[in-house]
């Protein structure tokens, strides 16, 4: 049985190929009507040259399409309809700058949708990402009576998605958001944990200038274009909101910026990372600060200390601390070369906690809390 989604994609291609036939009588005729050395006899014969090589270049892009959406190894998924082309709104640009303390914020926010849930999110200085699963997906495969996330939403800064061949894709328009349909490489969940290694049904568009959007779905339930019209239309990339933590860094390293936040869902909490280097580098000095969903302990724990003044504890092998307020455990730990003790005392000594710390709604600013 033929790949529905290959056979749009032939069609496309050659409807394009129709078109691209038109264009060297165009230019013939361009070169008859200005002055030329050239015997005019010649003009014929280089236009069909072009036809000839511009047939044969779009056969070989169908291809290597087709090619690679056979190595994807997904079930065969109805190719969306394409939209008559429209004209992209006009947008605005995304209300978060990026870069040094920029990044704490998040820049996007979405209701999942009905039977959806939302696991986690991340932000980054380049990017921000949400992660989905559908409850009842008949096609996902977890363990200890939990589900996988199977649906990612990632929100690019502007300037940092590639969208080189995007809008060659069939397109693919939902409701005001005029988008494109393609099968593409799998995005970051976060700074250094790849979604897959397989090629995966995207949908991508643009929500500012320079400033793209994507769902990508893994499971062949939710790669059928209702599933991914329901996620894209969810997705509101440029609703701002504050992200609060429960305390304020008097002190770090020289150095130490935050490079990474990500909100767990299922009693996992909020990280706060903060690095010297790219995340995940063997040469990074980390410090990283787990807000878990309850009281812990999350490890082993050693002698006492202090904590901005709160008792706490030491991390048992390993340089860390941990300290309860009121139902959250905050961990934090220290690692990498420059890492030291007496570093870390200075860190936990100048730590500033919320007026209560138990309470959220008197938590911090994160922008003004952290480098």
């Amino acid at each position: 049985m033929t790949d529905p989604i290959e056979t749009a994609l032939r069609t496309m291609l050659r409807e394009r190929a129709a078109d691209i036939m038109q264009v060297p009588a165009a230019v013939a005729d361009l070169e008859h009507a200005r002055p030329s050395r050239e015997d005019p006899v010649r003009h014929p014969r280089r236009s069909w040259f072009l036809v000839a090589a511009s047939i044969a270049a779009v056969i070989a892009v169908a291809a290597a399409v087709a090619g690679i959406h056979r190595v994807t190894g997904h079930r065969p998924v109805a190719a969306p309809t394409p939209s008559a082309t429209t004209p992209n709104p006009p947008a605005t640009r995304p209300p978060t700058t990026y870069g040094a303390g920029a990044i704490l914020q998040w820049s996007f926010a979405m209701s999942p949708p009905s039977g959806y849930q939302l696991l986690d999110r991340a932000l980054t200085p380049t990017f921000q990402t949400a992660s989905l699963r559908l409850v009842n997906d008949p096609d996902a495969v977890g363990c200890c009576g939990s589900l996988p996330r199977t649906v990612f939403v990632t929100v690019y800064a502007a300037g940092a998605f590639d969208a080189r061949g995007v809008t060659t894709g069939t397109r693919f328009d939902v409701g005001a958001i005029h988008g494109y349909y393609g099968v593409r490489p799998p995005g970051l969940v976060d700074s250094h944990t790849k979604i897959g290694d397989v090629a995966l049904p995207t949908v991508s568009w643009p929500y500012a200038p320079d400033a793209w959007a994507t769902v990508q779905a893994e499971t062949p339930t939710t790669q059928q274009p209702d599933q991914l019209r329901r996620v894209t239309a969810a997705v509101r990339p440029t609703s701002a909101s504050t992200l609060r933590i429960p305390l304020r860094l008097g002190h770090v390293a020289q150095g130490l910026a935050v490079s990474q936040v990500t909100d767990q869902a299922e009693g996992y909490g909020t990280r706060l990372d903060l690095s010297d280097g790219k995340v995940g580098a063997d040469v990074t000095t980390d410090l990283a600060i787990q807000i878990w969903g309850d009281a812990g302990p999350h490890q082993d724990l050693a002698g006492a200390t202090t904590v901005g003044g709160r008792p706490g504890r030491l991390i048992a092998d390993s340089l860390g601390a941990s300290v309860v307020i009121g139902t959250r455990e905050v961990v934090f730990s220290y690692d990498g070369p420059h890492a030291s003790k007496a570093e870390l005392t200075k860190i936990l000594n100048a730590v500033q906690w919320a007026p209560d710390p138990a309470d959220v709604s008197t938590w911090f600013d994160a922008k003004t809390s952290l480098p």
